[in-house]
């Protein structure tokens, strides 16, 4: 397959998912997305997100521990 070729499908990937981004809908917070871009390592996000729910989980009011 072409540079050019390979390029295009990577572009209409990228585009279905923004669309597919695009139509879904949540309350709040309850909808995360997370761009992680290609010269950082997944790790490293999975890491970040799991320390932000560590520090939301010891949140003590019921109200802003739901809400975040």
């Amino acid at each position: 397959m072409s540079e050019d070729a390979e390029l295009a499908t990577r572009r209409l990937r990228l585009k279905l998912a923004l669309e597919d981004l695009r139509e879904m809908k949540g309350y709040g917070t309850e909808l995360v997305t997370v761009i992680i871009p290609p010269d950082r390592q997944i790790s490293d996000a999975r890491s970040l997100l799991q320390n932000e729910h560590g520090q939301a989980a010891n949140i003590k009011s019921k109200g802003t521990r739901k809400n975040v």
